[in-house]
């Protein structure tokens, strides 16, 4: 009779995974940072400005000076040092020259400017930060164009895990599934008969190690025959009443606090037991969906015609 090893089961979250995870919100919070700084701080100079002087609160001043026609002091031409001081103090009461000024001595455009500032320095940090845009495919600042993600790459790898699934479903399907089945049976009892529990262990062990070693994919499962818990009872429910597979994906897939899980509900000789698969960076699909089901369908079927087999070839004594 064929024995599976018993192995601990845990998923590993690596440094980079959570560098990975905590990126996003790092830029986000630096954002909302700058941009809480910008707007507390004009919050706080309008109060001022409004308590000193209200005027100038809205823009104006009480100190405004109307220019009139200057014929009444007319412009001494005899005298050098006459005409550069009026030719300089016409400089300085330049509309342009007052412009200037009122920009570089304001406090609410020093905020603005310096504001404006930060946020490009925190999102050129970001840019330069692949890990940060990992689900962007391409960034376009003005006229300028990143590429951040190789589209044809990801098709090609995309096709290699479907062909790679569908190899799994194909072996599940075949004569060598049947055989690894019929060295389950236990031929040491009156009766023989092979454990659905212990075949069904058996090649989820497989497909694990088959995800890591060709998808890089990472899950934990668990064969649960009674007490099912709670926190899957819609699922386990949906799953009795469908005889499907459910999914539960998480929606943020970097957020490393939360699951995403692949469940089945499956009866076999009135035995109950619900099949569950977790990740917490593997987003499970509709090819885990159709292997899943193919599995337990497939075990079930090969059972039944080893033990009808084994019926037929050995029947039992009469006393």
């Amino acid at each position: 009779m064929f024995k599976i090893k018993k192995t601990l089961q845990h998923e590993n979250r690596t440094f980079f995974m959570w560098v990975d995870s905590f990126i996003p919100y790092l830029y986000a919070i630096g954002i909302t940072l700058i941009i809480g700084w910008m707007m507390i701080s004009s919050v706080l100079l309008g109060f001022k400005t409004y308590n000193e002087d209200p005027f100038s609160f809205f823009l104006l001043s009480e100190n405004t000076q109307l220019y009139e026609n200057t014929n009444e002091e007319p412009l001494k031409i005899d005298s050098e040092t006459q005409i550069q001081v009026n030719v300089t103090s016409s400089s300085k009461n330049s509309p342009w020259y007052s412009f200037l000024n009122s920009i570089i001595e304001s406090d609410l455009y020093g905020i603005i400017f310096r504001g404006i500032f930060l946020l490009m320095i925190w999102i050129f940090v970001f840019l330069v930060i692949p890990i940060g845009f990992r689900r962007l495919k391409r960034i376009k600042l003005f006229r300028m164009e990143i590429e951040v993600e190789n589209v044809e790459k990801a098709a090609i790898q995309t096709i290699e895990i479907t062909g790679g699934k569908a190899k799994l479903m194909a072996y599940l399907s075949s004569k060598d599934a049947e055989a690894t089945t019929l060295e389950f049976l236990n031929d040491e009892t009156s009766t023989p008969s092979i454990d659905f529990h212990e075949v069904l262990e058996h090649f989820l062990m497989e497909i694990k190690e088959g995800y890591q070693k060709q998808f890089d994919a990472h899950f934990v499962y668990e064969i649960v025959l009674e007490d099912f818990p709670d926190k899957f009872n819609l699922l386990i429910q949906e799953s009795k009443e469908t005889e499907k597979v459910m999914i539960r994906n998480k929606i943020n897939n970097e957020n490393l606090f939360r699951k995403n899980y692949l469940l089945m509900y499956y009866s076999f000789h009135e035995q109950e037991m619900v099949t569950i698969l977790s990740s917490y960076t593997y987003e499970f699909d509709v090819l885990d969906k159709h292997l899943i089901e193919l599995l337990h369908h497939n075990i079930s079927k090969n059972i039944e015609n080893i033990e009808y087999m084994v019926a037929l070839t050995d029947p039992p004594s009469e006393s």
